[in-house]
């Protein structure tokens, strides 16, 4: 029914307190997980360097350190999608990684000895987990082990507030918007660009022409 694999099951390693929990149906798409995960742990240092590198190439545009050219707004864009899928890897280059507990790879499926520790004591890594992450989709609460898990975290009154949902269709639109929205705002630059260009042309017809003429002089 699973893809066993054992290499999955050496990413994971040991860690005395855990900073979520993922809470999951197994039966949902993998790439819609990964898009809401995306989202919820990556997205908001995305924005963060996106703001901060746009700031940087605008100062130096207007220092004349960096030309004026239609490449210039791709480091905003490319800065945000870049920070969005390796943050992770990022932040773990200059301080703690964040942990979290993810059954598919921290419950061996290779091995049944070690599969049936890692069931006997999944309240234990809930319990020592500083947040819950329900990636919700309608057939959530249909399912067994799910709502064990989010029975066990709730049955602390202190760790209540500390539940995020997270509809999986939710995850996919905000990248896709994403997307949308950096295609849009480069393409607007690039309109801008050529119709400055455009305008400069009309205003000065004997522009380019003198540059010919001076070339041709310098020949």
């Amino acid at each position: 029914m699973f893809n066993v694999d054992a290499r999955k099951y050496q990413l994971s390693k040991s860690a005395s307190r855990l900073d979520h929990f993922i809470s999951h149906d197994w039966a949902s798409s993998r790439w819609l997980k990964l898009m809401s995960l995306l989202v919820l742990h990556n997205s908001g240092p995305a924005f963060c360097t996106s703001l901060a590198t746009s700031l940087l190439v605008g100062i130096l545009v207007a220092c004349e350190l960096l030309p004026h050219s239609l490449w210039t707004p791709l480091f905003g864009h490319f800065s945000f999608f870049f920070v969005l899928c390796f943050w992770q890897r990022i932040r773990a280059l200059f301080g703690r990684p964040l942990m979290v507990f993810l059954d598919v790879l921290c419950i061996a499926q290779h091995d049944e000895k070690l599969k049936k520790k890692g069931i006997l004591g999944l309240a234990a890594f809930v319990v020592n987990s500083k947040s819950l992450v329900v990636l919700w989709t309608p057939r959530y609460f249909s399912r067994l082990w799910c709502a064990f898990e989010i029975a066990t975290f709730m049955k602390d009154p202190e760790q209540r507030g500390h539940i995020q949902f997270m509809p999986l269709k939710l995850g996919a639109s905000v990248i896709l918007g994403s997307i949308f929205w950096h295609m849009l705002g480069f393409g607007c630059s690039a309109f801008y660009m050529a119709s400055q260009a455009h305008l400069i042309q009309d205003v000065h017809p004997d522009l380019f022409t003198n540059k010919l003429c001076i070339v041709y002089a310098g020949s």
